[in-house]
């Protein structure tokens, strides 16, 4: 959706300003959390072994990721995200 604004400048929740190119990075990321989890999304939580698990095959994956520390968190609320969707019926 923002990159249908044609934007020059992209100012991330972290790292510096950058160009349209931040948009497509952070796409991908999320995309990639998702596919990571859409397999455990039928599970009421994830735990402390599947985390560590998926969290080691994603930092492996993709070396760039600059904050690897910060996947958990994201994991786990990915993971809220779609059991919402299946709550839902999405």
């Amino acid at each position: 959706m923002l990159k249908r604004l044609g934007p020059r400048v992209v100012y991330p929740g972290h790292g510096g300003p950058g160009g349209p190119a931040l948009l497509e990075e952070m796409s991908t990321y999320l995309g990639t959390l998702e596919e990571a989890v859409r397999p455990l999304a039928f599970r009421s939580g994830l735990s402390a072994r599947e985390l560590s698990s998926l969290r080691r095959s994603l930092v492996r994956k993709r070396r760039d990721w600059l904050l690897p520390d910060t996947l958990d968190g994201n994991l786990r609320a990915e993971h809220a995200r779609l059991r919402r969707l299946l709550a839902a019926g999405g």
